[in-house]
């Protein structure tokens, strides 16, 4: 069983900071509307009066300030199932990771490395004696199309829809590796053999991808596809140590 060391924090983060955010926009909505509520009524009571329109406009104005929060309230709602989403995603790649590799890999999830001003953020990063394997998961519906070294790709989510244009994962996934391939050689870490590796979540996505040489698995099959990865060189204890320790500290 594999070692998993980090967590998925990034979204962990981000699905606490929409919660609490959410929340306190709710209760100053509450407060906003009301005091909307009255301005406008009693600024409409001073006008008949022929008192002047001052309450109705600013009564205008929280009624405008309370529509976007409520806006912002109903954004927070989408970002945070598409975050639940991503993380279940995440989740469920981790759980069949641990369980089908042997004790010699370790698993590191959310890992963040800079190389001067240029950064990588991987969703997992899979460190065996035989090689070092960047994973990247997405969780796409509908048809996917594209060429492995076109820029853009497209994506269908129903027959007959529009497609939307995403940006190519593998390409993502091979400057993540070379972010971290220099990022190791700063600390001294000598380890050529990085892999991509890019996994759909979805049963509801098909991949139709021109020039493909990067797998592109179910997460039951990424474990099968480390496992059988064959490399001429097979790295030390202390080398996989080192590169371990190295992505610790970025934590």
């Amino acid at each position: 069983m594999a070692r998993i060391l980090t967590d998925e924090t990034t979204l962990h983060r981000w699905r606490t900071s929409l919660g609490k955010e959410s929340r306190i926009l709710r209760k100053l909505l509450f407060v906003e509307a009301g005091l909307a509520l009255l301005l406008v009524a009693t600024g409409v009571v001073l006008l008949l009066l022929g008192k002047g329109s001052v309450l109705l406009i600013v009564g205008a104005l929280f009624g405008i300030l309370t529509a976007g929060h409520w806006l912002k309230i109903r954004q927070n709602e989408d970002d945070y199932s598409f975050v639940e989403v991503g993380l279940k995603g995440e989740q469920e790649v981790t759980k069949l990771l641990k369980a089908a590799l042997g004790n010699d890999s370790y698993i590191l999830n959310d890992i963040s490395v800079r190389h001067g001003w240029k950064q990588a953020q991987m969703d997992h990063v899979v460190v065996t004696p035989r090689g070092i394997f960047v994973i990247e998961t997405k969780t796409w519906r509908g048809v996917i199309e594209g060429d492995e070294k076109g820029e853009k790709w497209t994506q269908t989510r129903r027959p007959g829809q529009k497609p939307h244009t995403m940006f190519n994962p593998i390409l993502q996934n091979r400057r993540q590796i070379r972010i971290l391939r220099m990022f190791l050689e700063d600390k001294g870490v000598d380890w050529p053999d990085i892999y991509p590796v890019l996994v759909s979540k979805s049963r509801y996505g098909e991949f139709r991808i021109r020039n493909s040489t990067v797998p592109i698995l179910r997460p039951k099959d990424a474990a099968a596809h480390i496992s059988a990865q064959t490399s001429d060189r097979v790295y030390t204890d202390e080398e996989v140590t080192a590169v371990i320790s190295s992505l610790m500290r970025t934590l």
